[in-house]
């Protein structure tokens, strides 16, 4: 079976995978990342991955890559990583396609997860979609007429950087107020640990946290599902406040249907009455319907978008 060879590269783990062009995965593997050591670690562990896989008899006739942080698409670099050092106008494209002499494709994971849920997943039927990846952080595609939508400097489509609250948290961009700032995993972790220390409504956060010395976005889930007062208001904020950040995206591009995907996205009860909020209070309410629904490839859409990369770097689209 052809197939080509699909990277996801994050701020805590990256992943290979063997993909077909019906969408079949032949192989799949996930590593963790050495963050710190950045670009300086992964990028040997690639290739000594991409050698091993090549050895056990897999030729994979092309490379796509999605990469968690700013992209240069038009210029295949790197710009930078938000979350690890060493990836600064880093040519991964370039080292890659120079040592196993194929051709590679990289692009910003947020679009390279669109294409994913868009060719394979629950984007496919529409030809207008928005995509956000809630996770670590907020990430963010856009399809537009069947194509990825980059803009003119390939730093379009960051939902996850449009600012929502005046004034509000720092972000990871150096702004304040963005979708991520509030809605990312790390920050839902900070508010429960500012809500802990700041309120005296009994909280099962503090339990965990005295347990075990810190908060996580899971934590407070785990704490929401049960009926945790403290952790109601945080998450019942967050997508408040998610809500504007949708709102304003579809003010600008007016989709058809808008895909959430993500460890925080994929939670149970995220997504629930997003779809009616929305519709409540966009602009003229009424006369449109925009679903905001569940991605379908979980954490897989990544890999699969970065599959098509490869695909269309072959002429097969």
């Amino acid at each position: 079976m052809r197939t080509v060879l699909a990277i996801d590269v994050g701020g805590s783990q990256y992943r290979l995978a063997l993909i077909s062009k019906k969408g079949e995965i032949t192989f799949h593997h996930r590593g963790k990342t050495q963050r710190e050591q950045g670009a300086i670690w992964l990028i040997p562990r690639l290739i000594e991955e991409i050698e091993q896989i090549k050895s056990s008899g897999y030729n994979p006739l092309a490379i796509g890559v999605g990469f968690g942080g700013p992209v240069n698409y038009k210029a295949q670099q790197i710009l930078a990583s938000l979350h690890a050092p060493g990836w600064d106008q880093n040519n991964l494209s370039e080292i890659l396609s120079a040592h196993f002499n194929l051709p590679v494709t990289i692009d910003n994971d947020g679009n390279v997860g669109a294409l994913g849920e868009y060719h394979f997943g629950a984007g496919q039927g529409v030809k207008n979609m928005l995509y956000y990846t809630v996770s670590t952080g907020v990430g963010g595609g856009v399809i537009l007429n069947g194509e990825s939508w980059r803009g003119h400097h390939s730093q379009g489509a960051e939902l996850g950087h449009l600012p929502v609250v005046f004034n509000g948290p720092i972000c990871t961009c150096g702004y304040r107020g963005c979708v991520e700032s509030i809605c990312s995993g790390l920050s839902i972790a900070r508010q429960a640990l500012e809500a802990v220390e700041n309120t005296q409504i009994p909280t099962s956060l503090r339990a965990i946290l005295n347990k075990t010395g810190d908060l996580t976005a899971k934590d407070v889930f785990s704490c929401y599902y049960e009926g945790d007062k403290v952790a109601q208001q945080i998450i019942d904020y967050v997508k408040r406040v998610f809500v504007s950040g949708l709102i304003g995206a579809i003010n600008l591009f007016d989709p058809e249907a808008i895909v959430i995907g993500g460890g925080v996205g994929l939670a149970p009860g995220f997504v629930d009455g997003l779809t009616e909020q929305v519709n409540e209070q966009i602009m003229i309410p009424g006369r449109r319907q925009i679903p905001c629904v569940r991605g379908t490839l979980g954490d897989n859409s990544v890999l699969f978008g970065a599959a098509k990369l490869a695909w269309n770097s072959l002429g097969m689209e």
